[in-house]
C-alpha cells in the first residue's frame, strides 16, 4: 500500500538533493542535509502509520472478545507484511487499549506525516507559512494551479479529506476516544465485533466507518498524496512551485 509513496521519496529527495548540489541561483532554500532529514522523516513517519493500519486490519476481533478469559486461546495480530512483527494479546482489556493506542497512533501519523513533508515544501519554496502553521492545507492555498506540486494537491485523492482528520486527530488528544470509536452494541451490552468510528467525526464521502476500513481508506490516501507530490517535485525540483526569492 506505501511501497509506491516510498519509492517516490527516493526519487523525490535524490532530484532535490541534485537541485541543491548544483543550483546556483538557489531556488531551493534547504541544503541537501536538510532534505534528506525531511525526506528520511516521512519515511519513517508513513512506515509506522502502516503498522497502525495492519494492526488494526489483522486483528481478530472475535478472538480479541475472549483472549484470556474462559480458558481461551491467545490472540495473535500481524503488524506490517506478511513476514511483520507477531503480537500476542493474552488479555482482553490490554488489547483494548492496545487498539485504541493503534487507532489514535493512526490517525495521528496520518496528520503528522503530510504536515512533516509541507514544512519541507514550505521551506524549500519559500512558501513564507509560519513553520507551526505549514501544513498541506496552508501550502495548496501557496501553491498555484497550474504548477506541478499545486496540481498534485488538487487531483484524487486531494487535501479536502484531511481537514476532517485534523479534527478527529484533536478529538483523540483532547476528548473520551470512546466517543470516536465505538464497540458493537449487543442483546446484553457490549458485544464482539469490531468498533467502528462514530459517524460525526466521518469525513462526508467515507461509507464505512469500520475501523479497519477507516484505517485502510486514510493510510491509501496519504500514500496516494505524497506520492503525487514527491513525484511532482522529482520532475522539476527547482520550478515545481514557483519561489518567493528574498524570503
Amino acid at each position: 500500500m506505501i511501497e509506491q509513496a516510498l519509492h517516490s521519496l527516493n526519487r523525490m529527495l535524490e532530484a532535490l538533493r541534485r537541485e541543491a548540489s548544483s543550483d546556483s541561483d538557489q531556488d531551493l532554500d534547504l541544503s541537501a542535509d536538510d532534505l534528506t532529514a525531511a525526506v528520511e522523516s516521512t519515511r519513517s513517519k508513513l512506515m509506522l502509520l502502516n503498522y497502525h493500519r495492519t494492526f488494526i486490519e489483522n486483528m481478530d476481533w472475535e478472538q480479541l472478545h475472549v483472549a484470556g478469559r474462559y480458558g481461551s486461546e491467545d490472540c495473535q495480530v500481524i503488524c506490517g507484511n506478511k513476514d511483520g512483527i507477531s503480537v500476542t494479546i493474552t488479555d482482553y482489556h490490554a488489547g483494548q487499549l492496545m487498539v485504541v493506542a493503534a487507532f489514535d497512533g493512526l490517525v495521528a501519523g496520518c496528520v503528522n506525516v503530510v504536515d512533516t513533508l509541507a514544512r519541507m515544501i514550505n521551506r524549500a519554496y519559500r512558501l513564507k507559512i509560519p513553520e507551526r502553521q505549514a501544513n498541506l492545507l496552508e501550502v495548496i492555498a501557496r501553491a498555484p494551479e497550474g504548477s506541478l506540486v499545486g496540481r498534485a494537491l488538487r487531483e484524487p485523492p486531494g487535501c479536502d479529506w484531511m481537514g476532517p482528520i485534523r479534527k478527529l486527530r484533536g478529538e483523540c488528544q483532547h476528548s473520551n476516544v470512546a466517543e470516536v470509536m465505538q464497540r458493537p452494541l449487543g442483546s446484553f451490552g457490549l458485544s464482539p465485533g469490531e468498533p467502528r468510528v462514530s459517524d460525526r467525526f466521518l469525513p462526508p464521502d467515507f461509507s464505512d466507518g469500520r475501523i479497519s476500513t477507516f484505517a485502510a481508506t486514510i493510510t491509501q490516501r496519504t500514500a496516494d498524496l505524497i506520492k503525487n507530490i514527491a513525484t511532482a517535485s522529482a520532475s522539476a525540483p527547482g520550478t515545481a512551485i514557483p519561489t518567493s526569492r528574498g524570503a
